[in-house]
């Protein structure tokens, strides 16, 4: 059973509105609409409730967390939620730089979980969920969506990553290579790529790899 079944099975028994249940949960009506489809707009995969989520609809039910995951659990076929216990806290930051010194993070937003199956291979501190600004990367990535980024100073071409330029901000970008430059890839079509050719490639700095993404709805 889906999160969005259980939320519309709740509201059919008790002739909860839509409206109603969202100011009772805190979560957006459109939010609300879109676990019920079960379908994330933007990509058209199935919705993965953040813990927020989850938190706020067992409000509503007035159950635990643990016990709405038990009826989650009922259906593993169809089951898009992670058991609690596979969970990993992330430090979710607004801003990230680099230095000789190192990373360095601002803007500290709390945690955000993720698969501990994500991680594996890997320690807890090589991972941050990073906040994306601004529209440069619709329709893929939208602002308020979290990244969540491994660290390391190189990626395949091709790959989406976190990268500073002139040590500035972090910024979220497709970046390709070819044997004498570097490329910056916009999705927004208004944005267009920004070459490094020969010495201004020193000026990219590789700060991790996107591993995935987290749109918020809330």
């Amino acid at each position: 059973m889906t999160i969005g079944e259980i939320i519309k099975k709740f509201r059919e028994k008790n002739s909860v509105t839509m409206d109603e249940f969202s100011q009772k949960s805190g979560l957006s009506k459109g939010y609300i609409s879109m676990l019920e489809k079960n379908e994330n707009p933007k990509t058209k995969l199935p919705i993965m409730p953040t813990t927020k989520t989850l938190q706020a609809v067992a409000k509503v039910l007035n159950i635990s967390v643990s016990e709405l995951m038990d009826e989650l659990n009922e259906k593993p076929a169809s089951m898009d939620i992670i058991p609690i216990d596979k969970l990993v806290a992330v430090p979710v930051v607004g801003l990230v730089r680099a230095g000789y010194g190192g990373l360095a993070f601002e803007c500290d937003m709390g945690s955000e979980t993720v698969d501990a199956n994500v991680l594996r291979g890997y320690e807890k501190n090589d991972f941050f969920y990073l906040r994306v600004k601004g529209d440069s990367m619709e329709p893929r990535l939208y602002e308020g969506d979290l990244v969540l980024v491994r660290k390391q100073t190189s990626i395949d071409s091709g790959s989406y990553g976190v990268v500073t330029i002139d040590d500035e901000e972090g910024v979220v970008k497709i970046v390709e290579y070819d044997k004498n430059s570097i490329t910056l890839i916009s999705q927004n079509h208004n944005y267009p790529p920004r070459k490094f050719i020969g010495a201004d490639v020193e000026r990219i700095r590789v700060i991790g790899k996107v591993i995935e993404s987290k749109s918020k709805f809330i």
